[in-house]
């Protein structure tokens, strides 16, 4: 079977699959409820997002990850329908999801299991400057790590690309102003999505996936400048007494105070070095873990109280995440200025878990 011959159905029959699979289930594996998260854009390209829902004293993580490997490794199309894990969540910490990340509630739909209720139906102005800073510095080390490693091609480009929607539309609900700016690369992108969508397949050569590539990578480098300047207004002073720090272990952000650098990588001994992209992130990495070591001075008490209340629904997913599944990265979650094994290292030495 080839992608072309995907159909909607084929993403119906998938998720049916996996809600009877987790029907007949053990019960100490069984989730709560199991949530599609958003809909099927684009048949062939678009993957399944899925949300898992746990009681709190839920503690059977590994034999649970094992039966999600088991239920997707028959269904046909895995490898597109399920390109990442899904995301793992608490019934406490759930209520909350809408308010600090990027899934309206109105996109939550619940295919197995009980409803479910949310603290509120979108993010605030400044939670949605914070979801993009955050969002956007990951997204970008990861097309930046593609790139260098020769791993782009189309299928990935049109997945990842495509979730620049939502940093637009976080961006006029922060209250930044896209009128001046044009997002030619991300218009290509939705373009030949709507050209597959009608049944009309655009396979670009290896140049011009390059050149793609180049542009969505430039387009996500100036919306995280925008969300950075529109940050820029909630802090009066902020002066380490460094001007980059390690993102992940071996992958260091440079010269993040020169206002005239020009965003680039580069690779040096296995290392990758992000330079020039803006000292924000640093900034909420020290007001999220409490670095007592910052020199930040924040204009808006407002500000603070909001990065302290996401550094509090961080710390509870992945104090959750250790417990169950004996890591804070299980699943997909929402990474606070760090990830990866750097993000273990503050987990443990900051929050103590």
């Amino acid at each position: 079977m080839t992608k072309s011959k995907i159909s909607l159905q084929d993403y119906t029959d998938a998720l049916k699959k996996v809600v009877d699979y987790f029907d007949e289930a053990d019960a100490m594996i069984k989730p709560i409820s199991i949530i599609q998260n958003g809909n099927i854009g684009t048949v062939g390209v678009s993957d399944i997002d899925l949300i898992f829902v746990f009681p709190d004293d839920f503690d059977k993580g590994k034999e649970f990850l094992k039966a999600y490997s088991d239920a997707i490794s028959q269904i046909p199309f895995n490898e597109i329908f399920f390109i990442h894990l899904p995301m793992l969540l608490s019934e406490s910490v759930i209520k909350h999801l809408p308010q600090f990340t990027y899934n309206p509630a109105d996109q939550l739909k619940v295919i197995f299991g009980k409803e479910l209720s949310f603290a509120t139906e979108l993010p605030n102005k400044i939670q949605s400057l914070l979801i993009s800073l955050e969002f956007i510095q990951f997204r970008l080390f990861q097309l930046m790590n593609m790139y260098r490693n020769g791993n782009i091609n189309q299928q990935g480009l049109l997945l990842r690309g495509h979730s620049m929607k939502h940093s637009i539309s976080l961006a006029r609900n922060a209250g930044i102003d896209l009128s001046a700016n044009k997002f030619s690369a991300f218009q290509i992108v939705e373009d030949i999505r709507m050209s597959v969508k009608k049944g009309k397949a655009i396979q670009l050569k290896g140049e011009e996936v390059k050149n793609l590539a180049k542009g969505i990578i430039n387009e996500f480098k100036l919306l995280y400048q925008l969300f950075a300047k529109e940050a820029e207004k909630y802090v009066s002073f902020y002066l380490p007494d460094v001007n980059g720090y390690e993102y992940e272990v071996n992958v260091l952000l440079t010269d993040l105070f020169n206002t005239d650098a020009k965003m680039q990588h580069k690779v040096d001994r296995g290392n990758l070095t992000v330079e020039g992209m803006h000292w924000i992130n640093m900034l909420l990495r020290d007001i999220y873990f409490k670095r007592s070591e910052s020199t930040a001075i924040i204009v808006d008490p407002n500000f603070k109280k909001q990065c302290e209340n996401r550094a509090d629904f961080h710390k509870s997913q992945w104090s959750w995440n250790k417990r169950v599944f004996g890591s804070i990265n299980a699943g997909i979650s929402p990474m606070p200025a760090l990830i990866g094994k750097k993000a273990e290292i503050y987990a443990s030495e900051r929050w103590g878990i």
